[in-house]
């Protein structure tokens, strides 16, 4: 994801392109995009920030999100439990671009 974060950085036309159609885009870089999926891409600006809220995970149960809102096993032990993928993506470097995170 950072590699395709800092191609949207040098090139404006492939940021325009992956804002239109993420999913287009996503393929012709080699992710697997599973079909039917709607994908959203968001531009944050100077002033303006995206936080997403993912869908809560069915296979969870109440007292282990309880623990997960209370800071126990950390957000990182969570995912791993939640989403696979999302375990995957939070693993990879990302650029420390808003200054209170």
């Amino acid at each position: 994801m950072s590699q395709i974060i800092a191609k949207c950085w040098m090139d404006a036309n492939y940021k325009a392109q992956l804002l239109a159609d993420p999913a287009k885009v996503l393929k012709a870089e080699g992710l697997n995009v599973p079909t039917g999926l709607q994908l959203v891409v968001l531009e944050d600006s100077p002033s303006q920030a995206h936080w997403v809220i993912p869908v809560r995970p069915s296979q969870l149960s109440d007292d282990e999100l309880e623990d997960v809102a209370a800071g126990a096993g950390g957000f990182y032990e969570f995912l791993k439990k939640a989403q696979p993928i999302a375990a995957s993506i939070a693993r990879t470097p990302a650029p420390r671009l808003l200054p209170w995170l």
